[in-house]
């Protein structure tokens, strides 16, 4: 298909909100016409839209095309779906997305799983904007009170691998949040919420302003987001009998984030910074002391920042070279912001963790062909001083430094050939580092019906996560392990599907990953290492229906482990299924858009998980050692929403949410056995939020 006419492209973008491409686009009469017009006739061509166009994505390939020709299986969440649904936030949307689901980890830190592999450390990547979110000392994102749904335009999704686009982290899964930009702003929107979670208050507040002008080829935007929540109203009760009252004395969330955008014709510059302040009644398995006015003070502060700077040189009429710069600097998730003990454990306190790269390539591109080819350089930082202003890092037995570089080279290249009725698709990454080398080839076979609504894929990639600084060199841990190697995987996915343009869309997948020598931390060694084998096999159902006033969607996910293959520790003990993950989850919503309301619902069932009991916690050691489980039951969360527009004036709209409707006792749980006890989460909520566009 590979439709490269430029009006076409201006309806889609109008249409479904998709983001301002890194690479700037070119321009022609119509499109200028067409934007110049004035802004009541750009909203009436809005609405009026067909919303039968084509749904078109650019993180499989890092170029546009129909989700049915990409080489990758595919979840778009769009601007119209985060209006329509009234989705608050990232994990809102994420666990909307088959085989997505959350767990706990230590520091309150609640991580991402995905098709029953616990990807928290470095095994999903997480962007904002191309930025990466994950942290540089352990591979992590923290997920609740993150990055509020206002300033989201859309999020392309890969489920599945993406190492040979993006190298590590990009394991089982890739998430690219794409905020605001001058096209779907022209102009300044603000957002306010305020509510509650019992007693305990709820705020929020959003800015984005944006300005787009095509005939000089410029889009320029700026987003800042502020949210604030307590993450739970419950009494939270660790293995040996300690409680603490949550709320927002002793479980608040702060989350700030900022980011710019400029295109200028082929120049492209990008900046994020994201920053995220909690209180964790814990830390690792039992109730943080309070001070004596009862307050939890264990706080903890982590911060990633990041610029991009990208050209595009025009060689030829089908040829063009690109040159891209990137820069992304943070602290480790667990960076401690207020000293309270002292403990080995606040080491990373004052740490830093940087990250350079540079990159070149060509590409060509005609109607049938497709070629990327390209090379780059990471320089991989970590600066490190412990409270006493000593070298926090160990490279050697009784060799401690405050500084470690480590470096690697990638080479990547892609091939797509379009063969009407099918898109043949091969490609790769590999990396030269100094923990050894990584390979992450990739091919796939798309068929797509000659009447465009039957499309099947057959796909077959390999994916890496190589080794971090910190974790390898941290005084914090006892033992330096150098030789720890890049864990690698293998997944096969095979999807169908069908599409009544884009009104109708149903789709069904099979997949099974392989993941060899996973990165672990080893309480009994007190380090990370390389152990095990996981391996994870299952089947994924969506299905969406969209007409002009309403909607809805409904999705499954079944995941397994091949339990023969798995290693005991990441499975419940009866080996039946992975620990803290469901087998099942099932999603579904609808929304009504009325001209003067909108009213939709979601929600999620999550099957029935499996976690350590406290008798594993308070009397398995090296002495007695046995794995133990128990069953937790489902669970089912239901949210709503109901939305005013242009009531009281015009532009301004009014929604009152409510998540968690029936008050189900959600928690999270531990995908490992580390003694830690279930964690509730999120009672019922309410708020309203305002939203004004000038």
């Amino acid at each position: 298909m590979m439709n490269r006419s430029k009006s076409f492209l201006l309806i889609v973008s109008l249409c479904f909100c998709h983001n301002f491409s890194l690479k700037a686009q070119d321009t022609d009469t119509s499109r200028i016409k067409l934007f110049k017009s004035s802004k009541d006739d750009i909203e009436a061509i809005l609405k009026k839209a067909d919303p039968t166009v084509e749904l078109e994505v650019e993180i499989a390939s890092k170029q546009k095309q129909a989700v049915e020709e990409a080489p990758s299986i595919i979840s778009v969440v769009t601007r119209e779906d985060i209006e329509n649904y009234g989705f608050r936030d990232i994990t809102d949307i994420l666990r909307l997305v088959p085989g997505f689901e959350f767990a706990i980890d230590v520091q309150s830190l609640f991580g991402i799983g995905f098709r029953g592999i616990w990807g928290h450390e470095g095994k999903v990547l997480v962007m904002i904007d191309n930025h990466p979110i994950n942290c540089f000392g352990y591979g992590n994102t923290n997920f609740f009170g993150h990055l509020p749904a206002s300033v989201i335009e859309r999020i392309e999704i890969i489920r599945g691998p993406g190492s040979a686009l993006y190298g590590t982290f990009a394991e089982a899964a890739v998430i690219n949040i794409i905020t605001k930009t001058g096209k779907g702003l022209q102009g300044v929107e603000v957002a306010l919420q305020g509510g509650a979670m019992q007693d305990n208050g709820i705020f929020g507040s959003q800015a984005s302003m944006g300005y787009n002008d095509l005939s000089r080829e410029i889009d320029v935007s700026a987003n800042i987001a502020f949210a604030y929540s307590p993450i739970s109203a419950s009494i939270y009760e660790d293995f040996w009998g300690n409680t603490v009252q949550l709320g927002s004395k002793n479980s608040w969330r702060h989350f700030q984030n900022a980011s710019a955008k400029i295109s200028y014709r082929n120049f492209y510059f990008g900046f994020n910074r994201m920053n995220q302040r909690w209180v964790s009644p814990d830390e690792f398995t039992t109730i943080y002391p309070a001070n004596n006015q009862g307050n939890i003070v264990n706080k903890l502060n982590h911060f990633m920042e990041g610029y991009q700077l990208g050209n595009k040189f025009i060689l030829a009429e089908n040829l063009q070279l690109l040159m891209r710069f990137e820069y992304t600097r943070g602290n480790p998730v667990t960076a401690k912001e207020v000293p309270n003990v002292s403990s080995s454990f606040d080491e990373n306190y004052s740490t830093i963790c940087q990250r350079f790269s540079p990159e070149l390539s060509l590409q060509y591109q005609n109607a049938k062909n497709q070629i990327d080819f390209g090379f780059g350089f990471i320089a991989n930082t970590a600066s490190s001083f412990g409270r006493d202003g000593l070298p926090a890092m160990m490279v050697a037995a009784g060799d401690s430094i405050s500084f470690v570089r480590r470096d690697a080279y990638y080479l990547f290249g892609q091939y797509i050939r379009n063969f009407k009725p099918f898109v043949l698709s091969v490609g790769g990454r590999y990396e030269n580092t100094f923990w050894g080398n990584a390979f992450a080839p990739r091919a796939a076979l798309n068929y797509i019906a000659p009447n465009q609504k039957f499309y099947a894929k057959l796909l077959y990639g390999e994916a890496f996560r190589v080794p971090l600084i910190w974790q390898v060199y941290s005084l914090q841990y006892f033992s330096s392990n150098v030789n720890l190697r890049p864990e690698k995987s293998r997944t096969f996915e095979f999807e169908i599907g069908y599409k009544q343009k884009s009104n109708l869309r149903i789709s069904t997948n099979f997949f099974f990953i392989n993941i060899d020598k996973p990165i672990v931390y080893l309480g009994d060694v007190d380090t990370y290492v390389n152990y095990g084998n996981i391996r994870s096999l299952g089947a994924e159902l969506n299905a969406e229906y969209k007409i002009e006033n309403w909607g809805a969607f409904s999705n499954f996910s079944y995941t397994q482990p091949l339990s023969e293959y798995t290693t005991t520790d990441f499975l419940a003990s009866d080996r039946s299924h992975f620990l803290a993950l469901p087998a099942l989850k099932v999603n579904g919503g609808a929304y009504l858009d009325l001209p003067r309301f909108t009213i939709a619902t979601y929600a999620t069932f999550i099957g029935e998980r499996y976690a350590q009991t406290q008798n594993f916690a308070l009397n398995s050691d090296d002495t007695n050692p046995f794995l133990e489980t128990e069953a937790y039951p489902s669970i089912f969360l239901q949210n709503i929403q109901i939305k005013g527009k242009n009531i009281f004036m015009n532009n301004l709209q009014i929604g009152l949410q409510v998540h968690n409707i029936w008050n189900a006792n959600y928690v999270l749980l531990q995908p490992y056995y580390g003694g830690h006890a279930p964690f509730p989460l999120q009672n019922r909520q309410w708020f309203i939020e305002l939203k004004y566009k000038f």
